[in-house]
This record gives C-alpha cells, structure tokens and sequence, in this order.
C-alpha cells in the first residue's frame, strides 16, 4: 500500500522564501490525511496538485498561530466548493472556541458535516481505521509503561 508524506512547510513561527508554515500531507493508500494547517497551506496544495476536498481527516500538533491560522481559510474554500464529505479535526482542547468564534463573527453556515475532537492527554492513540492499524506506530507513538 503507498504511504508517502508531502511536506508542504517546515519553517517554525516564520516563513523564509523557501520555507513556508507547517502542512504536512500523508497519503496512506486512497488516504489523505493533513497534519497542521498553517498560512499559506492552500496555495502549496495547489503547487503540489494535492486535491484538499479528499482530505478526511486534519491533526493539529498544537494551535500556535503558524500550526492553524491555514485552517480557518481551508474550511472556507472547501464550504465554498460545496464540500459534501464529512471532516474531522482531531486537537488539543480550545481549537473548537477558536473555529467555533471564527463561524459566529464571519456568519458561516457549513454546508458539510464537522467534527472537532478535543484530546485529553499529550501521548495517545488518537486515530485507528481498517487501513491503519494501531499496531504499525503503537512503538513509536504509545509511552512505554
């Protein structure tokens, strides 16, 4: 099965000309998975012909501004392009008051369905479908008891 990881920024809480915010895009299979969303993620998809409309699922690492201000205008253009697959964001707690304060003063109405999933703790398991099985990153992801 393809695995691959399409960096899209690496910079940390600055651009450089040749480093932008940090956006990663794992592809596992028909997969598509996004992990930080920072500024200017949407123009860098467009570069590396990544179709944002099949991600299914993002991971924000933690919500420092140069981790998550991309996301705001990503939710828009796929709610602008009629986006009809579900999305869920998995966090640190306080992204949903952020994405929830952003609906409210912009008026957006979300034509698709979204979830935000808050995590409790720094090391879990916070994802696991049929394709991705716990057992292939358990060592390098779950704290040794």
């Amino acid at each position: 099965m393809e695995f691959s990881l399409t960096i899209l920024g690496s910079s940390s809480a600055t651009p450089t000309e040749n480093r932008h915010h940090s956006a990663f895009i794992l592809r596992f299979g028909s997969q598509k998975f996004m992990i930080d969303c920072g500024e200017g993620t949407q123009n860098r998809c467009l570069e590396y012909d990544i179709n944002f409309q099949k991600i299914e699922v993002i991971f924000i690492t933690h919500l420092h501004g140069d981790h998550i201000l991309g996301l705001f205008g990503l939710i828009n253009t796929m709610n602008l392009y009629s986006r009809k697959k579900k999305l869920t964001i998995y966090s640190i707690k306080g992204l949903n008051k952020l994405l929830q304060a952003h609906f409210e003063t912009s008026d957006m109405q979300l034509r698709f369905d979204f979830e935000i999933v808050e995590l409790e703790h720094q090391q879990q398991l916070v994802y696991q479908n049929d394709n991705i099985l716990s057992n292939h990153f358990e060592k390098y992801i779950m704290p040794k008891k």
